[in-house]
């Protein structure tokens, strides 16, 4: 298959150009409510995935950019990167990353693998999600009524004040 081209611009970067294209768009684009999201029952379970998951809420909150609908992939995350704790800890406690297999041959111990593979896992859902501060503040370009184009700009610069 051939390749698609470059991904389409979001309705908020559209809209802040003044393209008809995006006004229009976002008279029909479905937009998350702000708030706290709610943890998935398996969250509530493990202490870990708790604390991990607050201290995420807690981060995206500081943005102005965390919606009711993010618990899911919080949770998932949250999830994810508890197991690559308890990975990372027993791996520790039998030997480190590269332990003595049959026969004397080294090899790389499980628990580190699975550590690298709770990391990644945690990676994918990180960016497939934009749980990064930069994705989710980089299209915060909200207009108010009555303001510029120039204000606008500027108000995107007004981050963390």
């Amino acid at each position: 298959m051939g390749r698609r081209g470059p991904a389409p611009t979001p309705t908020s970067i559209m809209t802040l150009r003044g393209s008809r294209l995006g006004a229009r768009r976002a008279k029909t684009e479905v937009v998350g409510t702000d708030g706290t999201p709610l943890m998935l029952p398996c969250i509530t379970e493990n202490i870990e995935s708790k604390r991990i998951f607050d201290l995420v809420v807690s981060q995206i909150t500081k943005l102005g950019v965390m919606k009711e609908q993010d618990g899911i992939s919080v949770s998932m995350l949250a999830n994810e990167l508890a197991l690559g704790e308890h990975a990372a800890a027993m791996a520790l406690q039998t030997g480190g990353d590269v332990i003595e297999g049959k026969g004397g041959i080294p090899m790389m111990n499980p628990w580190a693998r699975a550590r690298r593979e709770s990391r990644d896992a945690a990676w994918r859902i990180i960016t497939h999600f934009g749980l990064t501060a930069s994705s989710r503040v980089a299209l915060q370009g909200q207009k108010a009524a009555g303001d510029s184009k120039e204000d606008t700009i500027k108000n995107l610069f007004k981050f963390g004040s």
